[in-house]
């Protein structure tokens, strides 16, 4: 008997596909249960070349946490980032460092001699 699911998942990709949406991502977890309509419409979706759903493949990601030392139990809650990390909630250490980034740029752009460049 394939899996459940819940409505959330279906609004969600038909609002990427009604709005063409390219941000937010949206990930689909897959598995050997996955109920089909859901797997088909992710495809139906991805078909559209907006870029996503991501699909994610459950038989082989948590296989691969787990053998990076992450407990069974955790690995069956992974997330991602919006990228390609997989996460797990509540329990990853990610962070972006965003105002050290913003400072640096600040720097490079403040500090560049205009002058080298063509005018245009």
């Amino acid at each position: 008997m394939e899996g459940d699911t819940n409505k959330l998942s279906y609004m969600c990709l038909n609002t990427i596909a009604s709005v063409r949406l390219v941000k937010p991502k949206v990930n689909v977890r897959a598995h050997k249960g996955i109920v089909r309509k859901l797997l088909e419409a992710a495809c139906w979706v991805i078909a559209l070349g907006l870029g996503q759903p991501t699909l994610y493949n459950d038989e082989v990601a948590i296989p691969a946490l787990v053998k990076t030392g992450i407990r069974l139990e955790d690995t069956r809650e992974y997330s991602n980032d919006g990228c390609t990390e997989l996460l797990m909630p509540g329990k990853s250490d990610l962070a972006f460092h965003i105002c050290l980034m913003v400072q640096e740029l600040h720097n490079f752009l403040f500090g560049l001699d205009v002058e080298r460049f063509p005018h245009v």
